[in-house]
């Protein structure tokens, strides 16, 4: 047979009469004439009656089957379960606290803060890496905590309310300080109502926008005119301290690996770094001391 009627497109167009006067010449008439027979054959082919009803049916009865019987599960030894556990996990949360005099811990991360309110309605924000103790159950008696880092207190009204230390302590009626307790510095502000602050058997009393820094020894009294701690507003300011100390602070806010060499330790700084940018407190910090680095991919500062 010749390539043309093996084409299925070439007969097609054949039988829909499409074909040119050079296509037809192509094919010779003995194939073409077996073709009209073959397709006159189909002409007359049949197919035998069907039931279409009957066929349905049949189809239907083979798809349909009765649904299994779901498994029915009771909840109710599970219900008995669940409460049995929250029985116990309610049991041990009173035994820790009666066991432990109610104490509670408030803890911050690398970068982190934390608002949280005192039982007698007074505010305190913790500042990164910090800590705060202090006992629920004896807090109507004294209103007293340890605090292990840097936090922010707005102090209601009523008895003495008492922030202990390892490096001293601070006592105050009503009224809104921070305390840092960093290392071997203490420092203490006060921005309203007033302030006692305890260290070294000494005793120093401040009034708002009076500040308290006490550092390998050295008791410093200052002045500053803000309302509010700076670093609760996402920014560290310095007035002539120590870069090492300035360094050991911005380590608190970013995950950073920082040698200082010591000869850089003791100089000045007064500026600022901000809370939500390594690369610009790096620069707010070091560019004007003049110091060269470089931050390295791994958040390693590399001094030149």
């Amino acid at each position: 047979m010749s390539k043309q009627l093996e084409n299925n497109e070439f007969i097609a167009r054949w039988l829909s009469g499409d074909l040119s006067e050079e296509e037809k010449a192509s094919v010779n008439d003995t194939e073409l004439q077996d073709l009209k027979v073959v397709l006159g054959d189909i002409d007359k082919w049949s197919l035998p009656d069907v039931d279409t009803t009957q066929s349905l049916n049949a189809i239907k009865g083979r798809l349909i089957k009765p649904a299994p019987a779901g498994k029915v599960i009771n909840f109710r030894p599970l219900l008995r379960y669940a409460a049995s556990i929250a029985l116990l996990a309610a049991a041990w949360f009173v035994y820790d606290f009666a066991t432990n005099d109610g104490m509670v811990n408030l803890e911050t991360g690398l970068a982190q803060t934390l608002q949280h309110e005192l039982p007698d309605g007074s505010d305190i924000t913790l500042g990164a890496m910090s800590e705060v103790n202090y006992s629920e159950k004896t807090w109507g008696e004294a209103r007293t905590l340890d605090l292990n880092g840097q936090a922010f207190f707005d102090v209601e009204k009523g008895a003495t309310f008492t922030v202990e230390t390892t490096l001293g302590d601070v006592t105050v009626l009503g009224t809104e300080f921070d305390v840092q307790n960093l290392g071997d510095v203490f420092e203490v502000n006060c921005f309203e109502g007033s302030v006692a602050v305890t260290f070294n058997d000494k005793r120093e009393v401040l009034k708002p926008g009076e500040g308290l820094v006490f550092e390998a020894g050295n008791l410093k009294r200052v002045d500053f005119d803000k309302l509010s701690p700076n670093w609760t507003a996402g920014m560290s300011v310095y007035e002539d301290v120590h870069l090492a100390l300035v360094i050991n602070d911005l380590k608190r806010y970013y995950e950073v690996e920082i040698d200082l060499p010591a000869t850089q330790a003791n100089r000045p700084v007064n500026g600022s770094f901000s809370h939500d940018n390594l690369s610009l407190a790096l620069q707010s910090i070091l560019r004007p001391l003049e110091i060269k680095y470089v931050l390295s991919e791994e958040g390693t500062v590399i001094f030149e």
